[in-house]
């Protein structure tokens, strides 16, 4: 600044420094502030796409490799936590889930060809014989009949089977009600003396118990449990038939005396066609279906089944049905009194 007066100049000056500085740390500051917020975005960006598009496109790449038939392909483990973790664990459960159908299914195909394929050969073999003029005698062709009758039925029962597991799989069951249990068990215990007279059947169960169940389904599910004892016992070995209250349910189980069952079998006993002693099954009348069916039928009435067995020391197969609170005639019911009966 220049102030002249009386031929005189004067000179005042104020530094700029200070404007300097802080414009230079101003920009510095916008500077730093500007990486931050360039870093800030730029990691946003990376672990958005680390995260969530890169996981969803090699998801979509492996959905769609899946689809086109490769059926072993998995989605790789993401950050736990992470929306990409769960998404990809889900999808891998669903594709092991799609997978296990599958091969049951297979499985199944495979199996029930196999079980036809002995009567229809059967079938085939006695026909062929007879169109080749034999057997020509009487006991000859009584024989033939007896066993071309024989197999006829065990295919009629194994496709009376698979239509049963089809309906209860498709359908279920939707006129469930209120019943007593106690007199159908009697019933499949009467059924059992006139099968094997000789054989000792127990019978444990309070007076009365209801379940919320169809009665024809009980009756189903405890005699087939039952010939199943009978079927792979020997004939010395004791039946208990016993039925208890567990809180909410109804167990009826079927418990033996036999050799008992190896633990490898026990995951696999309610399979479709599945057989511990497949050698033995057919010629003691089995066609590996009636533990799938009594599955079935649980699976139907919301309610359990399973097997606890030790080699050589006896079995017990059970089911638990959905206890009701009322009687058959709508009113509160509680059994107490235990009736036995041995025969």
């Amino acid at each position: 600044m220049t102030i002249e007066s009386f031929g005189a100049t004067a000179v005042i000056a104020i530094s700029a420094q200070n404007a300097r500085d802080a414009t230079t740390r101003l920009i510095l500051a916008l500077a730093a502030a500007g990486v931050i917020i360039g870093l800030v975005v730029g990691s946003v960006v990376w672990w958005v796409h680390r995260l969530g598009l890169a996981p969803i496109a090699r998801m979509t790449e492996a959905a769609d490799a899946i689809a086109a038939g490769a059926t072993d392909r998995r989605v790789e483990a993401y950050r736990p936590g992470t929306e990409a973790a769960r998404l990809s664990q889900a999808l891998n459960t669903m594709i092991d889930a799609i997978q296990a159908t599958e091969d049951r299914m297979r499985r199944f195909v495979a199996d029930a060809s196999h079980e036809l394929r002995t009567p229809l050969t059967t079938l085939r073999g006695y026909s062929a014989l007879y169109s080749c003029d034999g057997p020509v005698d009487t006991d000859g062709a009584h024989d033939a009949m007896r066993r071309i009758n024989d197999e006829a039925r065990r295919m009629a029962g194994i496709v009376e089977a698979l239509l049963d597991l089809n309906d209860l799989d498709e359908h279920g069951i939707a006129d469930r009600e209120p019943i007593d249990v106690v007199p159908l068990v009697a019933a499949v215990a009467d059924d059992l003396h006139v099968i094997q007279p000789e054989r000792c059947i127990r019978v444990e169960m309070p007076s009365s118990i209801c379940a919320t169940a169809v009665s024809d389904r009980v009756v189903q599910a405890v005699l087939s449990l039952a010939t199943n004892a009978l079927r792979h016992t020997p004939s010395d070995a004791t039946i208990t038939i016993r039925v208890i209250g567990l809180g909410a349910s109804v167990r009826i189980s079927v418990d033996d005396t036999g050799p008992g069952i190896a633990p490898e079998h026990l995951p696999h006993l309610f399979d479709r066609f599945y057989r511990a002693d497949s050698g033995r099954a057919r010629t003691r009348g089995g066609n590996g279906l009636g533990l799938a069916i009594v599955a079935a039928i649980m699976h139907a009435h919301n309610g359990s089944y399973g097997v606890d067995a030790l080699s050589g020391r006896g079995s017990s197969f059970w089911i638990e049905f959905p206890r009701s609170t009322t009687g058959i005639d709508g009113v509160a019911h509680h059994g107490r009194s235990k009736r036995t009966r041995s025969g």
